[in-house]
């Protein structure tokens, strides 16, 4: 990577509101990104010296995640669209060109009360939707909005030990194979067969990506009836041993809260993220037993959800961090290829980024978006303060809580 420069960049006026994550349109011409302060969904049209603002898209409530139209071509209209999911909200199809909302995809609960996805995606075709909720995983057909989807519950009704618990966080589907992941706020990772209208999760055919202590619940089963029985458990220490190692590596680099989950383009690598997490990290799911294979460092102390993406040509990994940095990695190597920080014109957190690729192969650029809460603490030891003091302290509370504004900046690059 070389020739790196500053092209174009967009800035929040509200100091109380700041730029969470960012997204390259898949045709590249387009670039969305949610404002944390007034709950908007933005698409700004990066050219040559400037990042103006095209269109806006209000949710009621604080926005979770947002996904593009996988096919989306701004050359017809129909396929220009983005998916959004909020707290209190249906899922939200909005239409690119206008800002205003398509449809909605509305899920119901065992009480038939609506509930909120905490996250969406498109698979590949864009033909479904996948959404995650509390033990459960929604698909609902692009084209079929309304309250019709199919239910897949990741937690055994009668068992309620078997399966993958708690807020489904993070989904992601093979681009290549018939499985998909999901990830949760409880630390686990499943990965899932679409052939299937079972859990897969009970079945041998899943893989699960958690302290590193089980496989699966079938084969954890088999072993455990059939080991009395076997004299040689050669295999079963070497179980053992990969899966002391590999708890070992995931617990100094990974924490609970699945934030992100990616597959490689041929589909046999998963990366994930987590809250708290120092190190992007490579799954190899032909082998999901064995330790992880590489971790990308970066600072990720905070709750705040910290992306990565790839270039397309998955020649590099860039890396957002809690700090005002972007790492870009080789993905072959680990080796740090560049670092963008202050002196390049970031100011905060980096939370977001989004490579896009021209078609020429030599030339390519990504977008950061920068940003995070910061709080003002004001630590008035003075506690014999009449009442007309108090009202004044109040009202320098509702301060404290201050965000520097972030920024939305995009970069030029070679190969």
């Amino acid at each position: 990577m070389k020739n790196l420069r500053l092209t174009s960049r967009a800035e929040l006026s509200d100091l109380h509101s700041f730029f969470s994550g960012c997204s390259f349109s898949p045709d590249s011409t387009c670039l969305l990104s949610a404002d944390v302060g007034s709950n908007c969904l933005k698409v700004y049209e990066p050219k040559a010296a400037s990042l103006p603002q095209v269109l806006s898209s209000r949710e009621g409530s604080s926005i979770y995640s947002y996904d593009w139209y996988p096919l989306m071509d701004s050359m017809q209209p129909a396929t220009c669209a983005y998916l959004s999911s909020c707290r209190d909200s249906p899922l939200h199809l909005w239409d690119a060109f206008t800002g205003k909302l398509r449809c909605s995809y509305i899920a119901h609960d065992q009480n038939d009360e609506p509930t909120a996805a905490t996250c969406c995606r498109f698979d590949p075709t864009g033909d479904y939707i996948y959404a995650g909720y509390l033990n459960a995983i929604r698909v609902f057909r692009t084209d079929l909005p309304g309250r019709s989807c199919d239910l897949r519950q990741t937690v055994s009704a009668r068992k309620r030990k078997d399966g993958q618990k708690g807020i489904v966080s993070a989904l992601a589907v093979n681009p290549v194979h018939n499985i998909y992941a999901a990830g949760s706020y409880s630390g686990s990772i499943y990965v899932y067969d679409e052939r299937s209208d079972v859990l897969v999760g009970e079945v041998e055919t899943s893989c699960v990506l958690t302290d590193g202590t089980k496989v699966n619940s079938a084969m954890s089963r088999k072993r455990k009836t059939t080991s009395a029985n076997d004299d040689d458990d050669d295999d079963d220490d070497f179980m053992a041993i990969a899966a002391a190692a590999k708890a070992q590596f995931y617990a100094k680099n990974s924490s609970v809260g699945i934030t992100q989950l990616e597959w490689s383009n041929d589909g046999y690598s998963l990366f994930s993220s987590s809250r708290h997490c120092n190190g992007v990290i490579r799954w190899d799911m032909r082998m999901p037993t064995a330790s992880p294979v590489m971790s990308f460092e970066r600072n990720g102390k905070t709750n705040q959800t910290l992306e990565f993406c790839f270039d397309p040509t998955e020649r590099f990994v860039f890396v957002g961090s809690k700090e005002a940095k972007l790492t870009v990695y080789d993905l072959k190597t680990g080796e740090v290829v560049k670092e963008v920080g202050k002196e390049d014109g970031l100011q905060d957190a980096c939370n977001g980024v989004s490579v896009s690729f021209n078609s020429n192969g030599v030339e390519g650029r990504f977008a950061c978006a920068t940003g995070q809460r910061h709080f003002a603490l004001n630590g008035a030891e003075d506690t014999d303060t009449d009442d007309e003091d108090e009202d004044d302290d109040e009202d320098e509370d509702e301060d404290d809580d201050v965000g520097l504004g972030g920024g939305l900046l995009v970069f030029d690059f070679k190969y």
